[in-house]
């Protein structure tokens, strides 16, 4: 079965609804990204990206990407970064089927302006910040399958309409 893969800005939710996804759906396997590379790394992305650098990362992440992407009945929980690489949209698209968490920037500022783990938002102007990262990384995002909006709803509802187009997609 093609994969299901949430892509979106940090604090769209792809953690969370790709949990919920798993536990609506058995027969798929979560794999957060993020998650996969700060257990190789044995550290959190915070210490990477000080330590060796975003590029450093971003190759991680992309090698992560390709391991998972060759895969099956898999949720993938993406980066929010990872789709400024057109390769790891390209490898996702092969056996998946993608979905961008679509938020409006105030909202992810409501959910992310006290979290310290970020490294994009460490000393910024988090709402101004998250605006540039949305500007840089919109037309990638949009190069998924699906566009969910994410705003003022719950996760469930969130991962009720993915499966729903997920299986109109795919049926």
């Amino acid at each position: 079965m093609k994969n299901i893969v949430l892509t979106g800005l940090m604090g769209s939710g792809k953690t969370s609804v790709g949990k919920v996804l798993a536990q609506k759906n058995t027969e798929f396997e979560f794999v957060d990204i993020d998650e996969q590379i700060e257990k190789f790394q044995n550290m959190k992305i915070e210490k990477i990206f000080k330590n060796y650098g975003e590029r450093f990362f971003r190759e991680l992440e992309a090698s992560f990407i390709k391991k998972y992407s060759m895969k099956s009945s898999k949720i993938i929980s993406t980066g929010g970064g990872a789709c400024e690489n057109i390769k790891n949209i390209e490898a996702l698209q092969e056996r998946g089927v993608l979905f961008y968490l679509e938020t409006t920037p105030q909202t992810l500022y409501e959910r992310l302006k006290n979290d310290k783990t970020r490294p994009k938002l460490q000393n910024t102007d988090v709402l101004k910040t998250l605006k540039d990262l949305l500007k840089k990384r919109e037309n990638n995002y949009n190069l998924a399958d699906f566009s969910i909006k994410t705003d003022n709803r719950t996760v469930e509802e969130i991962a009720d309409e993915i499966i729903k187009k997920y299986e109109q997609f795919s049926g």
